[in-house]
């Protein structure tokens, strides 16, 4: 039962470490895939909440709430020209379809970023985890990338890899 115990407190240690690390891509995933849902809803509340989650995607740690102005307080990380245009919306503007399918487009190479990050994180851990004499498993949650999720980015429940013994890989 203490080995049990040891192995739990270790797996649960390196857990939260790459949950910590892997926070920024969870943010990032869920705002591309508001982004592209945005873009395909010509309105006004799409285009505030795709421009919204265009700046959580650019600074997931932003702290401006959907519908009120973007400040340098609210939002240090976020280019002025796109804190600019965010403003527009809220006071009435509109994107137009091409302005939209370009922020959809660089908010998923913003995005490509992330998952890169997010493969080096997983195997990283994945090592750390064999190391340790733990199941990567016990460690390791992932997510769907944009190609597993439709091409699209994002949500969606995650997708268990199991580890292979005879591999020594997760699959």
């Amino acid at each position: 039962s203490s080995d049990l115990n040891d192995y739990f407190n270790k797996s649960d240690k390196l857990k939260d470490d790459f949950d910590r690390l892997s926070k920024d891509f969870r943010s990032t995933r869920d705002s591309y895939a508001r982004i592209e849902a945005s873009a395909k809803n010509p309105s006004a509340a799409g285009d505030l909440a795709l421009i919204f989650n265009y700046m959580k995607t650019l600074d997931p740690g932003s702290t401006v709430r959907e519908g009120e102005f973007a400040n340098a307080q609210n939002s240090g990380g976020i280019p002025d020209k796109i804190k600019a245009k965010y403003n527009q919306i809220i006071s009435g503007e509109r994107l137009s379809q091409a302005q939209r399918d370009d922020f959809a487009s660089q908010a998923g190479r913003v995005f490509k970023n992330y998952e890169a990050v997010k493969r080096v994180i997983d195997r990283t851990y994945e090592e750390r985890a064999k190391r340790s004499g733990l199941n990567p498993e016990d460690v390791i949650v992932t997510f769907p990338t944009s190609e597993q999720a439709g091409g699209g980015g994002g949500g969606g429940a995650p997708k268990r890899l199991r580890y292979n013994p005879a591999t020594g890989q997760l699959e």
